[in-house]
């Protein structure tokens, strides 16, 4: 029981020390920020930076950033509810579904080449193939 509880421990710390680094650079000058070896508290805390964004008129593109992700993330919630729920409670017809629920899930990595591909040849775009460019531009 305490393996696991140190185990949970560590991978929180992993998953949440990106957050904290992002979140007190925010609050360092750039002196700090650049310091080797690593200062992993400012200081003392200035609010500059923030200043600068709302000055230079950065601010809207931070906010428009965060419409899209909190939109995108209400969308998704909502519809995975939705088929959730429907593959919950209602008999879909897929009598082989259940099993398919079970299996592990691809990791990102595999599905990443098969989309990435799936992606570049249905916008046209030749980001994973510069030969494919030449072509589409008319150089032999």
């Amino acid at each position: 029981m305490v393996w696991r509880t140190l185990a949970a421990v560590a991978l929180t710390t992993c998953f949440l020390f990106p957050i904290y680094w992002l979140f007190m650079i925010s609050f360092k000058t750039p002196e700090e920020i650049f310091a080797f070896p690593p200062r992993w508290w400012p200081s003392h805390i200035q609010f500059d930076n923030y200043a600068v964004l709302f000055k230079d008129g950065d601010a809207v593109t931070v906010w428009n950033s965060l419409v899209v992700a909190s939109a995108s993330t209400v969308l998704a919630m909502l519809l995975g509810t939705l088929c959730a729920y429907s593959l919950a409670r209602f008999r879909t017809g897929g009598v082989h579904l259940s099993h398919g629920r079970r299996q592990p899930c691809l990791p990102a990595a595999i599905q990443l080449a098969p989309t990435a591909v799936a992606v570049t040849t249905c916008m046209g775009s030749s980001v994973f193939f510069p030969e494919q460019q030449q072509r589409h531009a008319g150089v032999t």
